[in-house]
């Protein structure tokens, strides 16, 4: 998942004057390297201004430093996200502000005492920093059965409520989350064998993630649009060709009694060879700050019984994504009508 840090420049700012500039830039190019994470910055950039400002971030030795900022100030990366709220020079009360609105924060760089369930580091902090930052890159079981998650020893056990809260920590700031699942038309418009099963298992899995993604429109205040790329098989090509309209109009009316906010993207779905671009199933749910590759699709959640399922889940970074659009014949684009 996505790790979410705030930056005090207050303390950042008397590193470099004492001349420990070398702990910054060790932490900065790390931070410049990876993909899961979001430095959240105020309103008006003041805390990132502040760091950047300093007499010593243009010297030679912490170059990566100086590189890392601007592109943050610039908006040339994906590691950031500008949130709503003002810095009004009192980083205590500022992270306070974040906390009572349930802004995703899970490490704050910063000498001072913190409240929270956030962690709070020095920059010389470095392998504690960068241990969480990894852990969450790696892949984690989900499961709600005791027997796993009962076992310390398993720092990669995580349960269906922290599942929930991963999802939240990693698409809060998107704008756009794309789902990606070869199975979604076939399971629920033709297979007839287990249509029903399927829609009631999708169904329930995809109102948790839409309450995902409420909580995300609640604090963001920015709406949030849904899009499943789904696909046809060769094999069912054929009633495809038959039926389109009436199968396309009966997948979106599914999506509209779960969610307006769908869109659905449906392609022609071939499993890739030498001579055809294609992929086996898709598997995954991104945005423009990273995704997750998943087990089974992402919103099978739920077996026949509509019990939780054990999955595993895997960080994934932006050239992971893999356009399928790009590559693959587009069928059909719809959205539920708005009521």
């Amino acid at each position: 998942m996505n790790v979410n840090i705030v930056l005090d420049s207050d303390y950042i700012c008397s590193v470099l004057s004492e001349g420990k500039e070398s702990s910054l830039n060790y932490l900065f190019t790390y931070f410049k390297n990876k993909s899961n994470i979001i430095i959240i910055q105020d309103k008006e950039k003041a805390l990132l201004n502040k760091i950047i400002k300093h007499e010593r971030i243009y010297e030679q030795s912490i170059k990566n430093t100086e590189i890392f900022l601007s592109s943050l100030i610039n908006g040339t990366n994906r590691l950031d996200y500008t949130i709503k709220e003002k810095y009004n020079n009192d980083f205590i009360d500022f992270i306070k502000n974040l906390q009572t609105k349930d802004y995703p924060i899970q490490i704050i760089i910063s000498d001072k005492k913190i409240d929270g369930s956030a962690k709070t580091f020095l920059l010389e902090d470095f392998d504690k920093i960068t241990q969480i930052i990894e852990k969450y890159s790696q892949r984690h079981k989900i499961t709600d059965n005791e027997i796993f998650l009962q076992n310390e020893n398993n720092s990669n056990i995580a349960s269906h409520d922290d599942y929930e809260k991963i999802l939240f920590n990693t698409f809060w700031c998107s704008s756009k989350i794309e789902i990606v699942a070869k199975e979604f038309f076939e399971g629920i418009v033709l297979n007839k064998k287990n249509k029903e099963k399927h829609q009631n298992t999708y169904s329930k899995g995809l109102k948790v993630i839409t309450k995902i993604f409420d909580q995300v429109e609640n604090l963001t205040e920015q709406k949030t649009e849904l899009e499943i790329i789904s696909g046809v098989q060769s094999k069912y090509m054929d009633d495809f060709k038959m039926n389109s309209k009436n199968l396309v109009d009966e997948a979106i009316d599914f999506l509209s009694k779960i969610d307006p906010r769908f869109t659905l993207r449906l392609l022609r779905w071939d499993r890739g060879d030498e001579n055809t671009a294609g992929e086996g199933h898709g598997r995954r749910i991104y945005s423009n700050y990273g995704g997750i590759e998943t087990e089974y699709p992402p919103y099978e959640l739920f077996n026949n019984n509509l019990d939780y399922k054990d999955i595993w889940i895997q960080w994934i970074g932006e050239k992971e994504h893999l356009n399928l659009p790009r590559y693959m014949h587009t069928l059909a684009k719809r959205q539920p009508q708005s009521t």
